[in-house]
């Protein structure tokens, strides 16, 4: 269902392969994901960048978290908007890079 991802934009690949696996009924609304621990296992990231896909999982309303329950799939998802979301996140993280390079 998930594979490695890349460091250079490693979390953006972590939103990416969940909303995917979304999209792919591979997780269903309601569906609990793995934990953290988990999650950074089988993309072979840190756990922070877990929590940080997590977290703008949770902003696009893709997640919802259930503090001592851990994180669900929303039962209200529309996968198109979400997918234009993620969209806008990576043309903003290249911004980001040029912003820097330039600098």
């Amino acid at each position: 269902m998930f594979s490695k991802v890349e460091r250079s934009t490693s979390f953006l690949d972590v939103v990416n392969q969940i909303i995917n696996a979304i999209a792919h009924g591979e997780l269903l609304p309601g569906a609990p994901l793995p934990p953290e621990r988990k999650l950074s296992e089988i993309f072979a990231v840190s756990r922070s960048v877990v929590r940080e896909a997590i977290s703008a999982l949770s902003l696009l309303g893709v997640v919802e978290r259930r503090w001592g329950r851990g994180n669900f799939i929303s039962e209200n998802i529309n996968i198109s908007v979400i997918s234009n979301s993620v969209k806008y996140l990576v043309f903003c993280k290249e911004q980001e890079v040029r912003d820097l390079l330039e600098a």
